[in-house]
């Protein structure tokens, strides 16, 4: 089974509750037993990314996504979640992620709140197979399910 995540934190990378808990662990134990398990999250500005060997994935590089009359483009960093089988991608799109605080709570612009959502299908879609579930948590970006 193939398994999506879209959520807005996700431990070790990004934490302001207990979304980021079940976001961080959920997926270590899908892909325990056997599940391709692909998690999706904003590129904070706190997020380490040389501390969790997180790498520009070279295909998914400057993607863009026409998205209320304009284009908005997007880069896609990836690794795996920590002490896991899951690939863990973060998008770097700094219009709407690179904020003076660390993770915008709440959105302060609805176009973040309607993008983000959009953003994994886009860069996906060059990996062949779909997901068989996709599971998008609602949090600070204001995911839709």
């Amino acid at each position: 089974m193939n398994v999506c995540f879209v959520a807005s934190e996700v431990v070790p990378y990004a934490k302001t509750g207990g979304l980021a808990d079940v976001s961080g662990a959920l997926p270590k134990y899908l892909a325990r037993y056997g599940c391709d398990v692909r998690v999706f999250l904003p590129l904070y500005n706190m997020v380490e990314t040389q501390k969790y060997n997180l790498r520009p994935v070279d295909s998914m590089q400057r993607i863009g996504l026409q998205f209320g009359g304009r284009w908005i483009h997007f880069s896609v960093w990836g690794g795996m979640l920590p002490d896991s089988n899951a690939r863990v991608f973060l998008i770097d799109c700094p219009e709407l992620y690179h904020r003076a605080r660390s993770i915008p709570t709440p959105p302060t612009n609805t176009s973040v709140s309607r993008f983000f959502p959009k953003l994994p299908s886009s860069a996906a879609s060059g990996w062949g197979s779909p997901p068989t579930s996709c599971t998008a948590t609602t949090g600070k970006p204001g995911l839709s399910r």
